[in-house]
């Protein structure tokens, strides 16, 4: 697995149901199977790193790692809750990052997936 993060721009619309499905390959393109490792995505305003706006975890039914053994993490949040990062439905970029960590090691093994900037887009047909 990658030691560093891999830059993925995303853009999400305000007030809908946000999905992604990330998928990891070795070297050769052949599909790693995370299944050992629980996965954990933050994001968080660039301007206050401080605050959380969302976490996402497969404790909380964020992500889904119903395909994990072919490499494959799937992203899933509600339509409300990717509203409260932009309550007033204004354009907003955002900061992600997504790490895969296994707990079963010790000291346990973080290992740096993808980040990048998250572009949150105004809806016309609003609110949720």
């Amino acid at each position: 697995m990658a030691r560093e993060f891999v830059k993925t721009p995303l853009e999400v619309p305000l007030g809908t149901t946000w999905e992604e499905a990330f998928r990891f390959l070795d070297a050769d393109g052949v599909a790693l199977d995370v299944s050992a490792y629980t996965p954990r995505m933050h994001v968080r305003d660039p301007r206050d790193r401080e605050t959380l706006l969302l976490e996402l975890t497969s404790s909380n039914g964020r992500i889904l790692m119903t395909d994990a053994a072919t490499g494959i993490v799937r992203i899933k949040v509600a339509a409300a809750d990717v509203e409260s990062m932009s309550p007033n439905n204004q354009r907003k970029e955002v900061k992600y990052d997504l790490e895969l960590r296994n707990t079963s090691l010790s000291p346990t093994y973080i290992i740096p997936t993808v980040d990048g900037s998250i572009v949150l887009t105004p809806r016309i047909t609003y609110p949720v």
